[in-house]
């Protein structure tokens, strides 16, 4: 294939006790899948590689979306957490980098600092995202 793309003739493997097999036929300009209990599935090798540019270009984004998701988001803050908030905050540290710190986002950093007394709620403030829980320190 001319140095790109596809380089082999036949690829098979197994995912759990199923068989998959993809091969290109004679020629390159087709290839074919065959997977259990399917039809086969003959497209050209130009469509097989869109496809898979396409899963992996999904696999990317999905990826760097769940990284997005503070890993902290929806855990309960302790004392010793709001504490060192309070402080850092108090010292200077920027709402963006207490996020960071915290494994938060921004708007729990700032719910918190509001909870604690040390932020004024603004005007048209959310409450709180889609009906998530309050965040209130008991006790």
């Amino acid at each position: 294939m001319n140095g790109s793309g596809f380089h082999w003739g036949r690829f098979e493997w197994r995912a759990g006790v199923d068989g998959y097999c993809f091969e290109i036929v004679p020629g390159g300009l087709h290839a074919t899948l065959k997977a259990p209990d399917a039809p086969s599935l003959k497209l050209p090798v130009v469509a097989w590689e869109g496809l898979i540019e396409a899963i992996k270009t999904n696999q990317k984004t999905r990826t760097k979306s769940q990284s997005a998701v503070q890993a902290r988001a929806g855990s309960r803050w302790s004392d010793q957490e709001t504490d060192e908030l309070a402080n850092s905050f108090s010292a200077g540290t920027s709402i963006a980098e207490l996020a960071r710190r915290h494994a938060r986002s921004a708007w729990a950093i700032e719910s918190q600092l509001v909870l604690i007394g040390l932020l004024q709620r603004a005007e048209g403030f959310p409450q709180r995202p889609h009906g998530g829980h309050d965040a209130r320190r008991t006790g």
